[in-house]
């Protein structure tokens, strides 16, 4: 008999009520503009809306979403480009500095940025038109280098590692096992252990295959790198004790069969790793960050599971 992977999916009413209660507070400030305008009639709305200090501000922020924007595009795509197509020494290191801004609220940025300006030059202040449109250029362009990052290191020749049922996509749930809340950072495809193949999704050479060391807690896997660089790994994992017909370094081709499906603890209990049924554990890991694996074989023209 087949067994098939669980998916476990809970509601949290805790997280529910926690989201809502956020959502409500930052309404607020909405609310309070919408019954202050409503409140004041339509001829002192109309008095505020033409006053000329209103049309400066205006053109300023339209301004200054356009600067931001070109500054955005050159910055995010240069950046993109430097740390997946040329030979930028310490790339990998370039790769999360650029993506590291996400990190920092735009606010404590120009807070910084204009603390430190303070103790470089009492003379002068760290403010105005292009001191903003530096610190949100910095701090947005990442949400323009990730993607572009993401279709450069992507290129052509994917295939589909393995065929059956996705059971748990790629996102957070709750682990079947564990009963942990927690990003599944990879998608789980079901189907028949020993006789379903698992194949290369691209073409590229083995850094590790075998029994944990590489996240161990998906058993027996296999893990290749598709660019030389690290920059595109895919993951393996729950593949059957005795299937794996690669050695760490082999080159490998799109389509070339690398194991078979494992995942049952009963059939497998030393291979199988945290798994409750048979299914394959695909992962994709663009610039060391895990990405949607059914959403980046379909960019490819590629469908994961059914």
């Amino acid at each position: 008999m087949i067994r098939l992977a669980a998916e476990t999916r809970r509601a949290h009413p805790a997280l529910t009520a926690a989201a809502v209660i956020a959502t409500s507070v930052a309404m607020v400030p909405l609310v309070y503009l919408v019954v202050r305008v409503v409140g004041a009639g339509a001829e002192a709305w109309g008095a505020a809306v033409t006053r000329p200090r209103v049309g400066t501000l205006a053109a300023t922020s339209v301004a200054l979403a356009l600067v931001v924007a070109v500054g955005c595009l050159v910055l995010g795509v240069a950046s993109a480009y430097l740390v997946t197509r040329t030979d930028l020494p310490g790339r990998r290191v370039w790769a999360v500095v650029a993506a590291l801004p996400l990190a920092v609220p735009s606010y404590v940025a120009a807070f910084s940025w204009s603390a430190v300006a303070d103790l470089w030059s009492s003379t002068s202040r760290f403010e105005g038109f292009w001191a903003a449109a530096l610190v949100l250029t910095l701090y947005t362009a990442p949400y323009v280098y990730l993607p572009v990052a993401a279709a450069l290191v992507g290129t052509e020749g994917w295939a589909n590692p393995a065929s059956g049922h996705l059971t748990s996509p790629f996102g957070y749930r709750t682990h079947p096992i564990t009963g942990q809340h927690h990003l599944h950072t990879g998608s789980d495809v079901a189907n028949a252990c020993g006789s379903t193949p698992v194949y290369a999704a691209a073409d590229g050479v083995v850094i590790w295959q075998g029994a944990g060391g590489y996240q161990g807690r998906t058993g027996n896997q296999i893990v290749m790198d598709h660019d030389g660089t690290g920059g595109v790994i895919t993951r393996y994992g729950h593949v059957l004790t005795g299937s794996i017909l690669v050695r760490t370094g082999d080159h490998v081709t799109a389509g070339q069969q690398i194991a078979s499906i494992g995942g049952d603890p009963t059939l497998d209990p030393q291979g199988a790793g945290g798994s409750t049924g048979c299914h394959l554990h695909f992962e994709v890991n663009l610039l060391g960050i895990p990405v949607d694996a059914r959403e980046h074989l379909a960019s490819h023209g590629v469908q994961l599971g059914s």
